[in-house]
This record gives C-alpha cells, structure tokens and sequence, in this order.
C-alpha cells in the first residue's frame, strides 16, 4: 500500500541555518505573508510577539518554493563564482563533516523505533508518497516515487545541489539516530532517475 508522506531531519535544518538568513530559512507562503501584513489596520497596535506567531502559509508547494527558493538562488550564484564543480565539492564536505561528528548515545533505539515515523500516514502525507518494500528486524527499504524537495530543487534544474542539501544528508541522519543504522541508496529523484531506494540496515 502507498503511502503518502515528509521529513525535514533537524541535521538539514541546521544546514540551512548554517548557510541561510535565519528569516530566509523560515519564510513560507511569500505572498500571502504580505497580503496579512495589511488585513488589519491596527497592526501595528499588537505586540510584535503576537504579530509573528501568526500563520500566513499556503500549500505545502508554494512554502517549500518559497523556503528554498532563495537557497537555490544563493547556491547558483556561489556556483558562478566558484565554478559548480567546486560548490558542490564543498557542499559535500560539509554533509561529511556533518557525517564524522554525529551519533547517537541512546544505546536502547532500534530500527523500529526510526523506522516508525514512516507507518504514520499523517506526518508525511503532504510531501512524499513512498511504499515500504522490505521492513524485518534489521532491514528496512523504501521506495519513493514522488518528493516534494526533489520537485521543488528540480524544477530550478539544481537537482545536483538538491541531491547534497537533502540526500547526501540523510547518510548523517541515519548515523545521527544510532551508530548501527546503515544507509544505502543507488536512486534519487533529485538525480533524475524514477525513484529514490532508500534502505536501512542494522548492522549488530
């Protein structure tokens, strides 16, 4: 049975935050943001605490447009300055940077435990449709086959920037969970092909 599901893992967060604006980061639904800024003519009367805790997002298409939209553009900029080959040579060094300094010390967890997010058909269904293809006590493949990132990264033709941001990163998120968790994966939508192949093994 498919699936429909998202996942923003708290290392990507912290990427991004890293390399963007924290506003910038943060941002979703860029047009409506301004239309709420003028619904109310006393505005201005309300706390600033109050006024930005106030919702203004979209669909999940246009905040992820809008999130990552400025990223994109920063990254092919410093791509034109730096040569491509050479941005995203120092992309993956950070995700391998990221990669050698994180690892659980939980040594209770185990591959159910991060294995379970992906049974919860309401916390993915806005940006992924995926179906479980294996699942055992020390193995776990998904495949997915619609990515609201990859969709988002492809349509500006940056997939290969797409595929060291948000792929490349999941490697540090599965050791990030547990030393023991392993990840492999030969297919991503972010490189073109028609799925993504992400398989999880525990490795006792």
């Amino acid at each position: 049975m498919a699936i429909e599901a998202v996942n923003f893992e708290p290392s990507r967060r912290q990427f991004l935050k890293n390399v963007l604006p924290a506003g910038t980061l943060l941002c979703c639904g860029g047009s409506s943001l301004f239309a709420s800024q003028h619904k109310d003519a006393n505005q201005q009367d309300r706390k600033f605490e109050d006024r930005i805790k106030e919702e203004y997002c979209q669909s999940y298409e246009d905040a992820w447009r809008w999130r990552f939209g400025y990223y994109i553009h920063t990254m092919e900029s410093l791509g034109k300055h730096l040569g491509r080959d050479k941005l995203l040579e120092l992309l993956k060094k950070i995700r391998d940077d990221e990669l050698n300094r994180v690892s659980s010390v939980n040594s209770e967890l185990t591959l159910a435990d991060f294995t379970k997010k992906y049974k919860d058909k309401n916390r993915y269904k806005n940006t992924l449709t995926y179906r479980i293809i294996e699942e055992s006590e020390k193995t776990f493949e998904l495949r997915v086959t619609e990515c609201l990132w990859a969709k988002t990264f492809n349509e500006k033709k940056a997939g290969d920037i797409g595929y060291l941001t948000i792929c490349y990163g999941d490697y540090a998120s599965a050791k990030a969970f547990h030393p023991k968790l392993k990840l492999t994966f030969t297919k991503t939508l972010m490189q073109g092909f028609d799925c993504c192949n992400h398989r999880y093994i525990w490795d006792s």
